[in-house]
């Protein structure tokens, strides 16, 4: 059985957590779930992480500790460039099961292109709890930018990756920005602690400028929201989000509010603006009225490159949208 011992700051970490013997290696064990058909393998091994060097925190917060690291295996094996995804309280062991069936089932034959190689889930019993070890090939960097903020060439392949991802039965289940990564100009889908079984009943093809079909029409409802977020479709929208910041010091309010506008419809700043929340603050409406101001002038850039010459009052309204009642 294959094994994997970590022995650096990783492990001091855990020690202070789980009250237990400072010094002593934290050794996991691979594990084999019930619906994993992968073979183990033959050979016992034992993987380390000792060189606090070779590892770098990518998160560390309530539910998941995420790090990068060097795996060093035994001789002719070469070193593994992984990320460790851990549980360090069991809390979340229902999500990091649900992540490697869809690793070790129906997500097997996209890994090394769509998703990143799985090497398997390690688990090591404590007094306290069970702690568990995700070990997943590092592959690429973060996405640095908003899906509506994609050229066509990068959103095409996302897409296409996704779509993938549905015909061999899969959900994401969160399709979020902070979930893909690239590797040089392919992206590569991580985190699949929500991914459920899929059958996707899509009905059309995805042609940017056309205009938006509802989910029914589209007929998948993870792949209608992909596309709408990216702006691909006509005539789009131009998402407003305002935040009140306690910038008093105040820790009773936070809230937040975002609207999706329809693009064809801003004729002035004025039309961002009536979005403002009634309840804010003279100090937060000066800034949410700056933020309006800037982000006309950001579509009014975009209209140029794209409508030549033509006016708002020019173009057809291809979306109803109802604006919010004068307070």
């Amino acid at each position: 059985m294959t094994t994997l011992t970590i022995n650096c700051e990783l492990q001091i970490r855990c020690d202070r957590l789980l009250n237990r013997k400072p010094g002593a290696p934290l050794v996991f064990k691979r594990v084999k779930f019930d619906f994993d058909s992968t073979p183990l393998p033959a050979a016992e091994e034992e993987w380390t992480v000792d060189s606090e060097d070779s590892v770098e925190t990518i998160q560390y917060g309530p539910r998941f500790w995420v790090f990068r690291a060097q795996i060093i295996r035994p001789a002719g094996h070469g070193a593994l460039d992984v990320v460790l995804k851990i549980d360090p309280t069991g809390a979340c062991e229902a999500a990091c099961k649900n992540e490697v069936k869809a690793y070790r089932t129906k997500g097997t034959a996209l890994q090394g292109n769509a998703l990143p190689y799985f090497y398997g889930c390690f688990q090591a019993p404590t007094g306290a709890a069970t702690v568990t070890c995700l070990v997943i090939e590092h592959c690429g960097k973060p996405l640095q930018k908003n899906f509506h903020e994609l050229d066509y060439a990068f959103a095409g392949k996302l897409l296409l990756s996704v779509a993938t991802l549905h015909a061999c039965g899969l959900t994401h289940g969160d399709l979020n920005p902070r979930n893909v990564r690239v590797l040089g100009d392919t992206p590569v889908l991580i985190d699949f602690e929500s991914s459920e079984s899929h059958t996707c009943g899509i009905r059309m093809m995805t042609v940017p400028g056309t205009t938006r079909p509802t989910a029914e029409e589209y007929g998948c409802a993870e792949l209608h929201s992909l596309v709408f977020r990216m702006g691909l479709w006509e005539p789009g929208s131009l998402f407003c989000y305002h935040v009140q910041l306690l910038l008093k010091g105040s820790t009773d309010r936070l809230k937040f509010d975002s609207a999706y506008l329809a693009k064809d419809l801003i004729e002035t700043a004025e039309d961002i603006k009536l979005w403002i929340p009634s309840y804010c603050e003279p100090y937060e409406r000066e800034f949410m009225e700056h933020e309006a101001e800037h982000l006309f002038k950001e579509l009014c850039k975009e209209r140029i490159l794209t409508w030549g010459t033509d006016t708002v009052s020019e173009r057809t309204t291809r979306l109803d949208i109802y604006k919010p009642a004068a307070s």
